[in-house]
């Protein structure tokens, strides 16, 4: 069984953050936010790479309480995320 992996839109992830979508490109643009392009060409933001992000620029992670995501692992070398199991 593989991983399963939510992927947000760039409006998704500028409302986590309470910042401009234009905002959000821009990061993914100039490589500060990975993204994964999907069919169509369009941009896509994991919770690992959002959360990545996050700490790199010191950015309040709240946003992770809105997700309903219960744990975040972090060492030097990874950052993991595990959804809630119901």
């Amino acid at each position: 069984m593989g991983k399963e992996i939510l992927l947000l839109t760039t409006e998704e992830i500028a409302d986590l953050l309470g910042v401009n979508p234009n905002s959000i490109l821009r990061w993914a643009d100039s490589g500060k936010l990975k993204c994964v392009f999907v069919e169509g060409g369009n941009k896509k933001f994991s919770i690992e790479h959002l959360a990545e992000f996050a700490i790199t620029y010191n950015i309040s992670m709240k946003f992770l309480d809105t997700l309903k995501l219960d744990k975040i692992v972090r060492n030097e070398n990874e950052i993991r995320l595990r959804t809630a199991t119901r």
